[in-house]
């Protein structure tokens, strides 16, 4: 009996196998990424809404001490600063109110909206995510929201099931100009139907550093010819200090029909004002 066709179509197929693998590799073609947490329904490069997305690495070298300073580089957004310790995002040159600032897609309403100078409750330090969504979509967020959205997402609420009982996180920063130090901590899990989420923070700072005077009398003179600039220090940037701290806690049901669940957050933040120039206390 001979058995030889048989051994060559096992070596014929052994040869071929490898190159459909490689074929079939060269064919893989990466999609463009969707973003499901904002309201739209096509990809980034073909929607004609206006969105930027900061997450994973790129989010944590962004990272600054509040929502406007993290988001201060990115195309037509600015920060509306009051020193270190406050700072709101500018969206096309609006700002406050007609910028919604959303944590997990629920507003943050805090007196931020209503005072640049008072910093907003939302937290870049924890975000995992940042969504900034500009033009007519912003309108499903309030008739005000005129200048964009910012989304905070932070996983406070889980919204899946991890892969594991317990995960987490420890981010050590620190900022020379300040002599600021920052500690963040994330543990988050699940088992079953249960997830759950812990997060919380620590920031110390000192009065800022600064290359010079802290006003600029010649750019005073002409926006503001009325304000005697009597206050002007040099090489520290006075009543810029900071401390603040902040823990959460939340918890999950996942089923097929989705999910429902809880949290609870705690923020104590105690920050300074930079000083005006006119002498007075701030």
């Amino acid at each position: 009996m001979n058995r030889k066709p048989d051994i060559y179509f096992c070596l014929l197929a052994a040869a071929i196998a490898p190159t459909a693998y490689a074929a079939e590799q060269q064919n893989i073609v990466e999609l463009d990424e969707v973003v499901v947490t904002a309201p739209l329904q096509d990809k980034v490069s073909e929607s004609a809404v206006p969105v930027t997305v900061l997450s994973d690495e790129e989010l944590r070298m962004k990272v600054g001490h509040s929502i406007g300073d993290t988001l201060k580089n990115e195309l037509g957004i600015s920060n509306q600063s009051f020193g270190p310790g406050v700072g709101t995002p500018v969206i096309r040159g609006q700002s406050g109110p007609r910028v919604r600032v959303l944590n997990n897609g629920i507003g943050s309403n805090d007196v931020s909206a209503i005072s640049p100078d008072h910093a907003t409750s939302v937290e870049p330090l924890l975000a995992e995510r940042i969504e900034v969504l500009r033009g007519p979509a912003t309108l499903l967020y309030g008739s005000g929201a005129m200048g964009g959205v910012v989304n905070v997402i932070d996983n406070r609420i889980p919204g899946k099931l991890p892969d594991k009982l317990l995960g987490g996180a420890l981010e050590q920063r620190f900022d020379s100009t300040s002599d600021e130090t920052s500690t963040t901590m994330k543990l988050e899990g699940g088992q079953g139907n249960i997830a759950y989420h812990l997060d919380g923070f620590y920031r110390n700072r000192n009065n800022l550093d600064i290359g010079g005077r802290g006003i600029d009398t010649a750019a005073v003179a002409i926006t503001d010819p009325s304000l005697t600039v009597v206050d002007n220090p040099k090489g520290v940037l006075n009543n810029t200090g900071a401390e603040a701290i902040s823990g959460s806690a939340g918890l999950s049901w996942i089923g097929e029909p989705g999910f429902a669940g809880a949290s609870i957050n705690h923020l104590e933040n105690n920050y300074g004002i930079a000083p005006d120039g006119t002498g007075e206390e701030t």
